[in-house]
Formats: structure tokens, C-alpha cells, sequence
């Protein structure tokens, strides 16, 4: 096979015509790139123009040789690629063999950059006092110091409570709940055998809002292991707050059960016990609308309409 992993060789014309030596294992495996250079049958690697002593060298070039800068026109390619192919022959490994496409490419790039360059230095004086406002040192000295550890965020490491049972007191309760009256005897529960428990109020002011008493049965009952002790009024929040939680679900799974999706019939015979409901072929019974047995039914899409 003479098979060349996408190395394409140079042909001998083109080689000859561009001033290219042909490979030699003996001169051309101390190099760098033997290996496409082997591959192109070549004594140095055709590649483009990529390395900076190539790009001074294209450079000089210009400067000097008339080849690569006439007085008028393009450049003569087929001259200059001789004078550049000689010159890398006796250069280090830094210069590479070019093509006529390949100095054509680098010398658009090569008159972009130039452009460039004359813009920049024809507006240099204008952008003179503007560069120097920007690079102006005296603005580095309201920049406020950069600090000199790692800052770390805030962490509480006292303070905390460490009993893991919150006993609840009636003026607790009421300051809790209730700001501004946690000095009332809010909670001062008076038992009576007929009544039950109620709120001893004689010696407390009327209040701008409805006092509920707890719930006898949640007195009773007194805290189940493994619950924090809590007041009555906690009990009552949380009886209530547990009671709007229920009429809640309660709303959602009426709304569900409402929504309730429509027995699926049989398009053909509009039944809802036939077996054509999963499958049109499987219904037997005649169309409901044109009567034959062989008629495919309503369409699916349109069911209000006849078949």
C-alpha cells in the first residue's frame, strides 16, 4: 500500500519549480518534522508561515527583496518562493519550506496587521493624554487596601441552649404570643368540678382581642414521651393550625373527585362494555351511526362528528 495519512507528497514539477530539495534520510532525520518531510519527499517540511522567526523573515523580506515588494502590483510569487525556499535551506530549523498558496495566505494576514500598525501610529498623539489618565498611578491610592488574611464568615459559638426540654410558663406564653402582655395572669386556670377549667380574669384588664381557653382533653393528657412540654396556648395554635391543615386536603380531594375522567366507549358502536373500546377491530356490533358492521367508526379526533 502506499497509503500517506493525509500527507499529500509534492509533485516533482512543483518541487523543482519552488526550489525545494528532495528528502535525504542521511541530512533530513536530524531535524525537526523528518517524519512530513519523508512523507512529502522533501529536504525540509512544507508548512505555513507560523513561527516568529519565519514572520521577521517574511519581514525583512518585504523590505529588502523586490520580489516580495514591487513598485507596483502584486508580489511575483514564483520568484519568491525560490528566494525564500533558498534561503531556509541553509537556516536552522526555524525556517520550513513554502508554497506560492502559502505565502499568498500570510501575506493577506501580513497586510491586516499592517494596516493596523499605521492607524495605531497615526492616532498615537491623540491617544497620548487619554493613555495616560488611564495608566495615571495616583489613581491606585484611593483603592482601598487588600486584606492581608482570608476572611471567614460569622460563626455563633456561645450562647445556644443547652437543655434539650422547653418548659413553658403562663407569662412566657402571653409575652410569646401576645407582645406587650406578658405581665397579665393570662393563663391562671381555676379547676371547677362543674364547669371544668376556665380563665380566672378577675384580676385582669379586658383585652382588645378573644381569649380561648384550652382544651380540657389536652390538659389532661399531659405531654407523651418523647414531646416537649408546651402550654396550653401552644395546644390550641397547633390544634388549629392542624384543623385548617385538614379542611385544606379535604378541599383538594373534593376538587379531584369532581374532575373524575369520562368511561371510555367504543367509537364504532358507542358502547361502553364492548371490547372495541381498546380496539376498534375487536367490535363486532354494528356502526352507531351508518349501521354496517364494517365501518371503522368516528375518527378519534372529531368524535362529535358521525363517521
Amino acid at each position: 500500500t502506499k497509503e500517506v495519512i493525509g500527507i499529500l507528497p509534492i509533485p516533482d514539477d512543483v518541487r523543482i519549480s519552488s526550489g525545494m530539495a528532495s528528502y535525504h534520510s542521511a541530512l533530513s532525520q536530524k531535524q525537526k518534522h523528518w517524519f512530513v518531510a519523508r512523507m512529502q519527499n522533501t529536504q525540509k517540511a512544507v508548512l505555513p508561515v507560523h513561527t516568529p522567526a519565519e514572520q521577521l523573515l517574511y519581514q525583512h523580506f518585504m523590505e529588502t527583496k523586490a520580489a516580495f515588494s514591487p513598485k507596483s502590483g502584486e508580489p511575483q510569487w514564483r520568484d519568491a518562493v525560490v528566494i525564500w525556499n533558498q534561503f531556509a535551506d541553509g537556516t536552522t530549523d526555524e525556517i520550513y519550506y513554502k508554497l506560492v498558496e502559502q505565502l499568498k495566505v500570510y501575506h493577506e494576514k501580513w497586510k491586516a496587521l499592517s494596516n493596523v500598525r499605521t492607524q495605531l501610529s497615526r492616532t498615537a498623539e491623540t491617544r497620548r493624554p487619554l493613555t495616560r489618565q488611564i495608566h495615571d498611578s495616583s489613581r491606585s491610592s484611593i483603592v482601598p487596601p487588600t486584606p492581608t488574611n482570608i476572611l471567614q464568615p460569622h460563626q455563633a459559638k456561645s450562647g445556644f441552649i443547652s437543655s434539650s426540654i422547653i418548659v413553658s410558663t403562663p407569662q412566657a406564653d402571653g409575652n410569646r404570643y401576645f407582645p406587650g402582655t406578658g405581665t397579665l395572669n393570662l393563663t391562671r386556670l381555676v379547676s371547677n368540678a362543674n364547669n371544668g377549667p376556665r380563665l380566672d380574669t378577675s384580676h385582669t384588664p379586658p383585652l382588645a382581642f378573644p381569649v380561648i381557653p384550652p382544651n380540657p382533653s389536652s390538659l389532661s393528657e399531659g405531654p407523651q414521651k418523647g414531646d416537649l412540654v408546651s402550654s396550653p396556648w401552644e395546644q390550641e395554635i397547633t390544634n388549629r393550625a392542624q384543623q385548617r391543615m385538614d379542611f385544606r386536603k379535604k378541599k383538594m380531594q373534593d376538587q379531584v373527585a369532581r374532575k373524575g375522567r369520562k368511561k371510555r366507549t367504543c367509537r364504532k358502536c358507542g358502547k361502553p362494555d364492548c371490547k372495541g373500546s381498546r380496539a376498534v377491530s375487536d367490535c363486532h356490533n354494528s356502526c352507531q351511526d351508518c349501521g354496517n358492521v364494517s365501518c371503522r367508526g368516528r375518527n378519534t379526533h372529531r368524535p362529535t362528528l358521525p363517521c
